[in-house]
């Protein structure tokens, strides 16, 4: 009969586990700053919409600060979008 291996979790990846479980949830929001018209209840920075929005440029940016946010937030769950 074949038996599974032994694993044994490093000290270090069972606090790096530990101190996930212990953090709050994540929430992402992607914001879009160009608006038909401002909703009452926005708080966002936000401006009606040009005629040419510069979406490839927003969309790139936004792309970069994901990106750089990532080792921040690895390992983690996002429970709302």
């Amino acid at each position: 009969m074949d038996t599974l291996p032994v694993v044994r979790i490093r000290p270090q990846a069972q606090a790096e586990s530990s101190l996930l479980n212990s953090l709050p949830p994540l929430a992402l929001y992607v914001h879009v700053p160009w608006c038909v018209r401002k909703c009452p209840y926005c708080d966002f920075n936000s401006h009606q919409a040009p005629d040419t929005i510069p979406e490839a440029d927003y969309l790139r940016a936004l792309q970069a600060d994901l990106e750089q946010a990532l080792p921040l937030v690895w390992g983690r769950s996002i429970v709302s979008v």
